[in-house]
């Protein structure tokens, strides 16, 4: 259809606003509702319309389950709404649709190490908080671990000799 290749056309001229008219157009006429879901999700994510991108690409997976790219989308709005774990799960189906995007993969690689990063965080911390002897010694910490965060968990001096003394008693 002559109108899906202007608005194709009008997308990569970055005339988003105008693109994005013509795939609701196509939308109404039933014209490959899937695609034209997807596409028109790809004007609001470079709008930065990341709620409106969203429901465009959930439309276009409800249409079409194994649509990678739809999934992909479906990822860049979570992540642009800051949905972290909706987005690696939505990064990781486009990416078992789509083997060979190395996109998908290195977007499910950041989620998989960031919720690797949380767990670890937390699995230490229990061990600290779990072991008697160094937990004693924890009481003295008390302040300094209140004001601890994911950022700032591995560079504070105290917890990380106290996480050193917690390996040395479990290796021992």
């Amino acid at each position: 259809m002559e109108e899906h290749k202007k608005a194709n056309q009008l997308y990569k001229e970055k005339k988003y606003d105008y693109a994005k008219l013509i795939y609701s157009e196509l939308i109404d006429q039933d014209y490959k509702k899937d695609i034209m879901y997807s596409n028109r999700a790809a004007c609001n994510l470079q709008l930065k319309n990341y709620v409106e991108s969203l429901n465009d690409s959930l439309k276009a997976v409800e249409i079409n389950l194994n649509y990678a790219l739809a999934w992909g989308r479906v990822g860049y709005s979570y992540k642009g709404l800051k949905m972290h774990s909706h987005a690696h799960k939505a990064f990781d189906i486009a990416h078992t649709l789509d083997k060979e995007n190395k996109i998908y993969l290195n977007e499910n690689n950041f989620y998989y190490k960031r919720l690797t990063n949380k767990l670890n965080i937390k699995t230490i911390f229990n061990l600290m908080m779990n072991n008697k002897p160094l937990f004693n010694e924890l009481q003295g910490l008390k302040k300094d671990i209140t004001n601890i965060n994911n950022n700032n968990f591995f560079t504070n001096k105290k917890i990380l000799d106290y996480a050193d003394k917690l390996l040395e008693n479990l290796q021992s």
